[in-house]
């Protein structure tokens, strides 16, 4: 389906749900809070759905609302303030102990979020060469020290073997890399997409056990996934075609992104702001081999081995189970035929 189209059906949803409203038959609205204080690629799905029509076909209203980090939109989603979220496991878990209930019920990521980036030619190929480095990270609250820290831990290093340097992310964390103020940076998948975007290239050092384990998701409290229910399957019905469209159209799904976040194009011209916006995706969203059938299933043995790994690091502490924090019972549901809407 070309762009044309996915517009022209935008628009007709749009007016559909304008008659609706009229007749009073409005859209279910549903607040989305996520982790990051600005727009970026990370919620692509989100913006192809509402501007390819997506949404509306599911007679929903989605409003995204956007937090200084990942931990306030756990807090806001846990405390009632919005009705689902979009974070990595992490905060989750940090705030299982202060009493955070909540599952995640759709994955969104087809790999754990968090590695290990070094310049190409820096002689650092492993974790253990990192004894006696520094690691450049973007606060001392930042969940990628948890990874970094189980990555030393499995390499037989002790934390004290490398030092932790608050470089911020985007240019900061690239002059600080550049600068060798740090000889590696222990950031996520997008934070580097965007840094090669604007030209930085990196070798990856990946977690030996985890990196194939999907940690981000959407995360939805105890009480909204039972009354919610109804509208969470509709939503990710929505989602799903729209990672279908961001696999098979990636042209289109830029240029989607770019509706919603004009900000996001970026080159000295069109060619060279979609080559480095479909790069940008592709790093985020597309990683070789990963079945698409399985956009939103999370994986119970994967989830659980993270959950031990976190727990030799003291990310958490009691004794949490895989379907403690994820559940795909609404991602099986709206994998099903649409029942008609009373």
């Amino acid at each position: 389906m070309q762009l044309y189209d996915h517009i022209m059906k935008r628009l007709f949803f749009s007016l559909l749900l304008s008659l609706s409203a009229s007749i009073g038959m409005a859209a279910d609205k549903l607040v989305l809070q996520v982790g990051t204080p600005a727009p970026n690629m990370l919620h692509l799905p989100v913006y192809v759905s509402q501007k390819a029509g997506y949404f509306a076909e599911e007679n929903l209203e989605i409003e995204l609302r956007h937090s200084p980090n990942a931990s306030v939109a756990a807090q806001i989603v846990s405390s009632g303030g919005a009705d689902l979220a979009e974070f990595s496991f992490e905060p989750a878990l940090l705030g299982h102990d202060k009493g955070i209930r909540g599952k995640f019920f759709y994955r969104t990521t087809p790999r754990l979020i968090y590695f290990v980036g070094v310049l190409p030619g820096s002689n650092i190929s492993n974790i253990k060469e990192l004894a006696g480095k520094s690691i450049g990270v973007s606060n001392m609250g930042s969940a990628s020290i948890f990874i970094l820290r189980s990555m030393l831990r499995d390499s037989g290093l002790a934390d004290d073997q490398i030092r932790l340097v608050p470089v911020g992310v985007g240019d900061s964390a690239a002059a600080a890399l550049r600068s060798g103020q740090v000889q590696a940076l222990s950031l996520w998948d997008s934070a580097y997409a965007g840094l090669e975007r604007g030209g930085l290239k990196f070798d990856y050092i990946a977690h030996p056990t985890l990196k194939s384990v999907g940690n981000n998701g959407y995360f939805v409290r105890e009480a909204s996934q039972v009354e919610s229910r109804e509208k969470l399957v509709r939503f990710s019905r929505a989602i799903t075609k729209a990672f279908a469209l961001i696999d098979s159209e990636p042209v289109n799904a830029v240029k989607f992104y770019w509706q919603a976040n004009p900000a996001g194009k970026t080159g000295a011209d069109e060619k060279d702001a979609l080559e480095k916006s479909i790069s940008e995706l592709k790093f985020i969203f597309q990683t070789p081999g990963r079945p698409t059938e399985r956009n939103g299933r999370f994986s119970y043995p994967d989830v659980q081995r993270y959950l031990d790994e976190m727990k030799k690091v003291d990310l958490y502490k009691g004794d949490l189970k895989a379907a403690d924090i994820a559940d795909d019972t609404i991602w099986s549901e709206s994998s099903s035929p649409a029942k008609p809407r009373k």
